[in-house]
């Protein structure tokens, strides 16, 4: 009984120890498109910023072409 007990918690342990691994590897995938992710999310932010200031010097310049057009 105790022999069959002691191999069914072997066998459990041994379970537990492959599905860890697995998790690992997971999270390890998770992490690394993480990154990347936030990596594309900076590169963007950044375009939207110069898109925003080129949006406002064209602004500007339209301003004056209307003010010196009068």
């Amino acid at each position: 009984m105790i022999d069959k007990k002691l191999d069914k918690e072997k066998a459990n342990a041994k379970y537990l120890e492959e599905k860890n691994e697995v998790l690992k590897c997971h999270n390890q995938m998770i992490n690394t498109n993480n990154n990347q992710l936030n990596r594309n999310n900076m590169l963007l932010l950044e375009n939207m910023r110069n898109m925003d200031e080129q949006i406002d010097r064209a602004s500007i310049y339209a301003r004056r072409i209307c003010h010196n057009a009068r």
